[in-house]
């Protein structure tokens, strides 16, 4: 029903939006394969972040009382669960 030069130019037209869907998800799949695993803290495994605890928490506060003696304006209140937190002047009515 169409002529061969309607058909060539519809057929032309798929031709170039397929070739550009694909470069897209190849462009993507470069973008995403940038950053690697290393370049992601390790959240699960605890390697970014330790909870400081008994001889470490005495030896983190003695440093801090060493080297800011006003704790840089934080008060020490305690929450519901009767741990001890340190927050700003501004907040300890929350607590």
């Amino acid at each position: 029903m169409l002529d061969d030069a309607t058909f060539k130019g519809i057929e032309e037209g798929l031709d170039l939006g397929q070739k550009s869907i694909e470069s897209t998800l190849k462009g993507s799949d470069l973008a995403t394969n940038l950053s690697t695993e290393r370049d992601a803290p390790d959240w699960q495994q605890g390697q970014a972040a330790i909870r400081a605890q008994g001889s470490i928490l005495r030896e983190l506060h003695a440093l801090l009382k060493a080297k800011d003696p006003g704790f840089g304006g934080l008060v020490r209140v305690q929450n519901r669960r009767r741990e001890f937190l340190w927050v700003h002047e501004q907040f300890v009515e929350e607590y």
